[in-house]
């Protein structure tokens, strides 16, 4: 399942609405042509659009670290976590 499909958006939606979340951290592809989508899914969740992180582990990470799954995986937790920092 991809992060910005119409079944994972409304996933995200109804997870903010059950944790009553006020930031959302999404790792997953690149903001440039994914990040209005999901401010607009939070927006409509009754978020701030701008209390929203992304880290883009695709571009970033598993293309470039394709050959090497552990590295990937090393990487992507420290994009999330200094998106999560950002979020702070």
């Amino acid at each position: 399942m991809y992060t910005c499909s119409a079944d994972s958006l409304k996933l995200i939606q109804e997870r903010i609405a059950e944790q009553s979340l006020n930031r959302v951290i999404v790792s997953s592809c690149t903001p440039r042509t994914h990040e209005p989508i999901f401010r607009d899914t939070i927006r409509e969740a009754g978020l701030n659009p701008y209390l929203f992180e992304m880290a883009n582990i695709r571009d970033q990470d598993s293309w470039v670290h394709a050959n090497w799954p552990d590295r990937a995986t090393k990487k992507a937790r420290e994009l999330t976590r200094m998106a999560v920092a950002r979020s702070r």
